[in-house]
């Protein structure tokens, strides 16, 4: 875990103790407790997220009904989403700075929001309420994980 990160999660920590010092110890070890299992799922989520997708991506193909339509209009939207993850990436500065230009101006993670388009799109072009759920599930789900990890 980098360094940084670590420092981050102990002051969250040290937060939660300072506020919890008024409840009960009994309450206070309940509450530690749920946070670190909390932790523990969103850690393991984002370590997982790749491996979890290919299961997904397996299940999406076993279950989509595309037609000409939907595959053209779902190819048009996912299209969509790779030029926003285009535009994002081309504005990102890992080594540098903080990025505040292009679509970071507007979006918190426009990686994520572009990848999430590209979900939707694929949802149209399997043509399946089910994928749909699936996608929406996998992103949210792992999106999040990888946001607060």
């Amino acid at each position: 875990m980098p360094e940084h990160r670590a420092r981050h999660r102990a002051r969250l920590a040290d937060r939660l103790r300072r506020r919890l010092r008024r409840v009960s110890l009994k309450r206070f070890a309940k509450a530690e407790a749920l946070a670190r299992r909390g932790a523990g799922v969103t850690e393991a989520l984002a370590r997982r997220r790749v491996p979890l997708g290919f299961v997904c991506g397996g299940l999406v193909l076993w279950l989509s009904r595309p037609t000409r339509g939907t595959l053209i209009a779902g190819f048009a939207i996912a299209s969509l989403g790779e030029a926003i993850r285009f535009w994002a990436a081309g504005h990102l500065h890992k080594a540098r700075e903080v990025t505040s230009s292009g679509p970071y101006r507007w979006f918190a993670h426009p990686l994520y929001l572009g990848s999430s388009v590209m979900g939707v799109g694929l949802s149209v072009a399997c043509r399946s309420a089910t994928v749909a759920v699936l996608i929406a599930l996998y992103l949210g789900a792992t999106r999040v994980a990888a946001i607060r990890s």
